[in-house]
């Protein structure tokens, strides 16, 4: 099972989808920094669930980084750590 999102832990290069092995390989991100990559963000939950689970498990969110952002939403507000996307979509 694969979700839209993928998330790439920078050291040794992993790309983990959120499905249920995502948990597993958190538990080994002790002292990690991370890049959350992201096709879109819209209210943020998600993006800030997974800073959530990397910070639980020892790991550092050093940026999210997004396709396309729906600003009016405010979500890039509950990150953790600095934003960035290439397309905003108006209202």
């Amino acid at each position: 099972m694969f979700s839209r999102c993928r998330r790439v832990l920078l050291r040794k290069v992993r790309v983990l989808s959120l499905s249920s092995e995502f948990p597993k390989y958190l538990s080994k991100t002790q002292n990690m920094a991370v890049t959350d990559f992201s096709d879109l963000i819209a209210t943020g939950g998600s993006a800030a669930a997974a800073g959530e689970l990397i910070a639980k498990s020892g790991g550092k969110t050093l940026e999210y980084l997004f396709i396309i952002s729906l600003p009016f939403l405010n979500g890039d507000k509950k990150l953790d750590a600095p934003s960035y996307w290439l397309i905003e979509a108006e209202d």
